[in-house]
């Protein structure tokens, strides 16, 4: 009995360790959500669907960079907009290299030139945050990177 309660509970922590681990490389749409809303100060629209996410797998200090891309109504897209526009956390990106490398090749694989985008946008509120707003009035794109 003794052994298959140790068996049980080193299985049971394995399991444990594994979900851990598989939610740090693929954490579900919450996640996203909450870097959304923890860096624009706004709830994440109904309207909102996430169509391609993806993080890096955070570093010994804790650093990693999330982007998504998301689908909104052209509604929330555009209070969004304002809302961001009048924040003053926010400001127009004029760097020239707006978003990392590797977020421009994962916004191309989905047809999205960051390079024609209507606006991008650059604030720190938990971390480095940019948003692009595409000019079909309802993707918006974000990079949130924290170092």
């Amino acid at each position: 009995a003794l052994n298959k309660t140790a068996s049980a509970l080193f299985i049971l922590t394995l399991l444990s360790l594994g979900y851990y681990a598989y939610s740090a490389l693929y954490p579900n749409d919450s996640f996203y959500v909450r870097d959304f809303e923890g860096n624009t100060a706004i709830a994440f629209p109904p309207s909102a669907v996430i169509i391609k996410k993806e993080v890096s797998f955070p570093d010994m200090h804790g650093t990693y960079t999330s982007k998504a891309i998301v689908r909104v109504s052209p509604q929330d897209f555009q209070a969004i907009y304002q809302k961001l526009m009048a924040d003053p956390v926010f400001r127009a990106d004029t760097s020239s290299y707006q978003f990392l490398t590797d977020t421009k090749a994962f916004f191309k694989s989905w047809n999205i030139d960051v390079n024609k985008l209507k606006t991008i946008l650059i604030g720190i509120r938990e971390a480095q945050f940019k948003i692009g707003f595409v000019t079909d009035g309802k993707t918006i794109v974000f990079e949130r990177h924290s170092s």
